[in-house]
């Protein structure tokens, strides 16, 4: 079943027959009216005034986030690729129509889901605009408040060319917030003020509201794909308040932006996709074709997440604020056992964190909740020991076969050019060495049997 998917920035707008029985997407200047909470208006008072086709791709990419969220994989006909037809406001259809085809690849490779993107004559704004302060800023960082953001962070302003950087933060919950905000501050106390500024932005589906005209479904997706395209959206915005020449910066490492998959079960779409070379390099050239010309760059595509911390440019600045980031996949799991906000230790993203800091040759003071190295009870839990098990499947499995590993890259998705394959391969091999070492040094017998270590 397809499900429409309608934009509005403007209450006058009609929604077509068509698609009110669908989602809509109100980003309204009355926030009891709006299926969207956001702050826009806000945070462009304090960055500037992004360009016309910025703005529309940012409305846009909120639609696909919003749609991303509320409705289920559950309901669709294999459990997971849903079927999505999105009507989204531009100032000039004719700027968006060449964008349509590599654009739509993008998001079809980004979520796993089918999509067939229209577009609508319409005049977009961001609401609740105050007076405009134009901080001087020469390049925009996403900051999410994890270890790679982080770095990238440090690298800019490091940079001998003393440049001023814009930390954009997206989210949904506001407990990331103080993570964000510490991180930011400290960096903005030893570099100066004058050339960190640091601007979160809050944005997630509305409850329902008595105003209201389209309420949202009450349902969420727990399988969230679409966040790094409104993340960059948000950062896109942000570099042309400044000018088409900003550069955007979305520091990941190679071996988690590839994300080749560990098992048989987390090929194709099942495996994420976030800042994958391919979708990165279809969504560039899509916004091209629109107009954003903007460079979107990952500084650290080719390198893994030890390399990204060992060669960070201040070591001792990193050392002092490594244990307060959060790189967890879900950070607020622990509220289930009465544990604070913060890094799980066994899923994905935390295992690779704990295998990079060791590489690098730091001391690692995260209060992790759990450790994978002893604690059975976790690895033997279906749920929670699923990507440690994963872990161990992929260093026994390509052990044995080298050819593997190339699979396991080539199954992620194309790669754009034979030179960034020959790099990915490089990386993808240092990455699970990094992953054998933390395991080979730290677990406990009894895990290195159940590992077949």
């Amino acid at each position: 079943m397809v499900t429409p998917v309608f934009v509005r920035n403007a209450s006058a707008v009609a929604v077509p027959e068509d698609y009110q029985s669908g989602i809509v997407v109100d980003v309204l200047p009355q926030a009891d009216r709006s299926t969207v909470s956001q702050g826009y208006g806000k945070a462009f008072t304090r960055i500037g005034v992004p360009t016309t086709t910025a703005f529309d791709f940012l409305l846009f990419a909120t639609a696909v986030y919003t749609a991303d969220k509320t409705v289920l994989r559950a309901g669709a006909r294999d459990s997971w690729t849903r079927q999505f037809s999105t009507a989204s406001p531009v100032r000039s259809t004719d700027a968006w129509g060449p964008a349509t085809g590599a654009l739509t690849e993008a998001l079809t490779f980004l979520t796993g889901d089918e999509w067939h993107l229209d577009w609508y004559q319409g005049a977009n704004r961001p609401w609740g605009m105050g007076r405009i302060r134009r901080p001087p800023f020469d390049a925009v960082c996403l900051f999410s408040g994890g270890l790679d953001s982080l770095c990238g962070a440090i690298d800019l302003l490091e940079d001998p060319r003393r440049l001023r950087v814009l930390l954009i933060g997206h989210h949904d919950s506001t407990l990331i917030v103080p993570v964000q905000r510490t991180l930011a501050g400290a960096l903005a106390r030893h570099y100066g003020p004058l050339r960190v500024h640091f601007v979160d932005v809050f944005v997630r589906p509305s409850g329902p509201r008595a105003r209201q005209r389209y309420p949202l479904p009450t349902t969420r997706e727990s399988t969230t794909r679409s966040r790094s395209l409104l993340f960059i959206a948000l950062g896109l915005a942000a570099a042309s308040a400044r000018g088409q020449s900003i550069p955007l910066y979305v520091p990941e490492n190679g071996f988690i932006a590839l994300n080749a998959p560990m098992v048989a079960a987390r090929r194709g779409s099942c495996s994420t996709r976030t800042t994958h070379p391919y979708f990165l390099d279809r969504l560039s050239s899509a916004l091209a074709s629109a107009g954003i010309v903007n460079p979107i760059i990952n500084p650290y595509q080719e390198l893994t997440k030890g390399e990204v911390v060992a060669h960070c440019r201040n070591q001792e600045m990193l050392g002092r604020l490594i244990h307060r980031t959060i790189s967890c996949a879900h950070p607020e799991q622990g509220r289930y056992d009465s544990l604070p906000y913060g890094n799980c230790g066994y899923c994905f993203p935390c295992i690779i964190r704990r295998a990079s800091i060791q590489a690098a040759g730091l001391s690692d003071a995260t209060p992790y909740h759990h450790d994978i190295c002893t604690e059975m009870s976790v690895l033997q839990n279906e749920a929670r020991g699923s990507d440690a098990r994963a872990v161990f499947h992929a260093l026994r499995s390509f052990a044995r076969d080298g050819r593997s590993l190339d699979r396991a890259l080539l199954s992620a998705g194309p790669i754009p050019e034979p030179a960034l394959l020959r790099a990915l391969q490089r990386v993808l091999n240092q990455g699970l060495a990094e992953l054998h070492k933390l395991l080979w040094t730290n677990a406990s017998a009894e895990v290195r049997r159940f590992a077949s270590l």
